[in-house]
């Protein structure tokens, strides 16, 4: 059953000539950081399939949170200053939007 909170982000790595480097930091690194802190017990990157012609973002990574989502939220940032601190941010980050999501029903099966 998936976690009953999910948090969103919305990316894109502006330069393109970085961007195997960007998807390699956010998989192998960004993931590994966020997946130790309390609460947070999966994540999924996914690359848009098609692009609308309005501003968009090109990736989507959801992470998802077991529990008191302000309390695993708290601990995300107060991580952050750590990371950047450590050099463990990617510098090529672009965020388009973020934003924790509370689930409203349970997870419903197709068939």
């Amino acid at each position: 059953m998936p976690a009953n909170n999910v948090l969103v982000f919305l990316t894109n790595c502006p330069d393109a000539s970085r961007e195997d480097e960007f998807n390699d930091w956010y998989t192998n690194v960004h993931f590994k950081d966020i997946l130790t802190l309390p609460g947070f017990k999966g994540a999924t990157r996914y690359r848009i399939a098609h692009a609308p012609e309005a501003p968009h973002a090109k990736y989507l990574a959801i992470y998802e949170i077991e529990g008191d989502i302000d309390k695993a939220m708290a601990e995300l940032d107060k991580a952050r200053p750590q990371w950047a601190a450590a050099g463990r941010m990617f510098d090529g980050t672009q965020v388009f939007y973020a934003a924790p999501y509370e689930a409203i029903t349970d997870f419903i099966k197709a068939g």
